[in-house]
């Protein structure tokens, strides 16, 4: 793992794409990492998914992303991240469910 990897995994948003990979094999670009917050520009989100979050998940390997059919599968580089990105999973469900 690099400083790339570690980028990547630094942001929320990258790492809900990621941790939607753990339990979905197939998850669509729409859908997929999406936060219940406060946060209610849908299409902003949409295109920081596209044109930022994606590609750099895809330039570092953890994902393959088939534009043109929206499909999002695990990277050649997905395996190295996963102990990390099941710990961050498991942090932040048990994060959020504590500030309830």
């Amino acid at each position: 793992m690099n400083d790339t990897t570690f980028d990547a995994l630094a942001d929320e948003t990258r790492r809900a794409v990621l941790t939607d990979l753990l339990v979905e094999s197939n998850p669509q670009p729409d859908g997929v990492g999406t936060q219940d917050d406060e946060r209610t520009d849908g299409h902003a989100d949409r295109a920081e998914m596209y044109h930022v979050h994606l590609p750099k998940l895809e330039a570092c390997g953890l994902i393959e992303w088939h534009r043109a059919s929206s499909e999002i599968v695990n990277g050649p580089r997905f395996d190295d991240a996963r102990p990390l990105v099941e710990f961050a999973a498991e942090h932040t469900n048990s994060e959020k469910v504590t500030q309830r």
